[in-house]
């Protein structure tokens, strides 16, 4: 949490045990942009909740780094912040996403490393069992 290098920015002495947390994806973008979280915290504490809780750490880590690079306020896309619905949500995460992806990643990939789900599978299976009884059929033709 407190680098030896932030002491300035943070204001507090070089502490390696101090820990908070902020869930995976917050926590690999923070890892992958090597700022405090004072900086992080001051570009993404307007964001909509829906973003800040479920985009992934390459959607964080991507817009946090443009916002670092141009020293200004861009804002986010505006289908981010207008999306209401579940549906919208998740196709303005999706779009914005796409610009960020690692070659031959999708998108599915980096929010399941991020927020695994369980798959689909097939439902349980069920045995259909017949009534039978020895003395009610022919065996070999011969009969009880």
């Amino acid at each position: 949490r407190y680098k030896r290098e932030w002491t300035d920015i943070t204001g507090y002495a070089y502490e390696p045990w101090h820990l908070r947390y902020l869930g995976l994806a917050h926590a690999r973008a923070l890892f992958k942009l090597n700022i405090p979280y004072e900086h992080y915290h001051d570009i993404i504490k307007d964001w909509p909740e829906y973003v800040l809780e479920q985009a992934s750490d390459i959607l964080l880590a991507g817009f946090v780094e443009e916002r670092l690079q141009n020293d200004s306020a861009v804002p986010l896309p505006q289908d981010m912040l207008c999306a209401r619905t579940k549906l919208q949500q998740d196709s303005a995460l999706r779009s914005a996403t796409a610009p960020y992806l690692p070659i031959g990643s999708t998108y599915e990939q980096v929010v399941w490393a991020i927020y695994p789900t369980p798959k689909p599978t097939a439902g349980p299976r069920i045995d259909e069992d017949e009534e039978t009884s020895i003395f009610s059929a022919a065996i070999d033709g011969i009969t009880p």
